[in-house]
């Protein structure tokens, strides 16, 4: 009988051990977001780390590329459809396979696109900015100058002081898969005036008005004379201009006339002009 309990025992801790060395096998995901464009990194786990070979398989078999082999350890995925996956793993000691899976929705990521162009080439300037994202269900702008974000879809924002700046477009997706998109800029320091030397208000869509090239500069006062010094046009801001036409609306003839301008810029630096220009029709 004691020979019968020692060898029933040693089934029993022969079995024992045998369960205990069966691979198990479960996966890690490395990667928190599903997003399409985006790298998914896998690592495979199991309670034995020699001996054992790496199988994996990714269903439905189609809107991905696998960044790595499917037989190791690892596995980088990079999906471009947004489609619910299947990801298996199979672990095998050469005589025992242990298989696992995880199921996981990729979300579609946005593509974030935008265009901004400087109205002036200094300062005071405004900053258009046009949004082209797709597939965005938000939009929010981050300005390098501002602590708080501009969920507006399009804008225009003033600038008035020199510096080196930047803007962040975040096209939001679903599942926290975004995309951005960032854009820098730099607006000159210093305030410049310059004089063009001749227009043509002939109607032809092109040179039509006569205005001072301005960078900078806060007020302006400019006034034009004819060749007898009687005043033809005059204005007391920074972007007036002179069409070629009187005071009471009457067209002016072809010729020379004379312009002063007055101005200080935002900084400090004042101007005082004086120039011929051309009248051409």
């Amino acid at each position: 009988m004691r020979n019968l309990y020692k060898f029933s025992f040693l089934i029993f801790i022969s079995l024992g051990a045998f369960a205990q060395s069966l691979p198990t096998a479960s996966i890690v995901s490395a990667s928190a977001l599903r997003c399409t464009g985006l790298p998914v990194n896998l690592a495979a786990a199991s309670n034995q780390s020699t001996g054992l070979t790496y199988v994996w398989a990714i269903l439905p078999a189609k809107g991905y590329s696998a960044l790595s082999a499917t037989n190791g350890t690892n596995l980088s995925i990079t999906f471009t459809a947004n489609l619910t996956y299947t990801i298996l793993l199979s672990v095998s000691d050469g005589t025992n396979t242990a298989t696992t899976n995880t199921i996981f929705a990729v979300s579609k990521t946005p593509k974030a696109a935008f265009n901004a162009s400087l109205n002036t080439a200094g300062f005071p300037t405004e900053l258009v900015l046009t949004n082209f994202s797709g597939n965005a269900i938000t939009s929010s702008w981050l300005f390098s100058d501002q602590s708080t974000a501009s969920n507006s879809t399009d804008l225009v924002r003033a600038y008035n002081a020199p510096g080196n700046y930047s803007v962040t477009l975040v096209a939001g997706g679903l599942n926290g898969c975004n995309d951005t998109s960032r854009y820098d800029f730099e607006i000159p320091k210093s305030s410049s005036i310059i004089l063009p030397n001749v227009f043509t208000p002939n109607n032809d869509d092109v040179n039509e008005v006569y205005r001072p090239f301005v960078v900078g500069i806060s007020t302006l006062k400019a006034r034009i004379y004819n060749r007898y010094g009687i005043i033809v046009c005059s204005w007391d801001r920074v972007n007036g201009f002179w069409d070629g036409y009187t005071t009471s609306g009457e067209p002016c003839s072809a010729g020379e006339y004379f312009i002063v301008v007055e101005a200080l810029g935002f900084d400090g630096q004042s101007y005082k002009l004086k120039s011929y220009l051309t009248l051409a029709r």
